[in-house]
């Protein structure tokens, strides 16, 4: 995946769609869904403090 990639033409665009998909990997290798909604919720409070800067 590559912010080049014309699918993504927008940097917070691409941003989600990594954090999505790390997101997922992370959930993968945990194998764990109460985990899951911890680095779920974990995101979230990055994404508004990245906005709140």
């Amino acid at each position: 995946m590559s912010p080049n990639d014309l699918l993504y033409d927008d940097a917070e665009g691409w941003c989600k769609m990594e954090m999505n998909y790390t997101k997922g990997r992370i959930a993968e290798l945990i194998d764990d869904s109460d985990n899951v909604a911890k680095w779920s919720a974990a995101a979230q409070i990055f994404e508004n403090y990245k906005y709140s800067l």
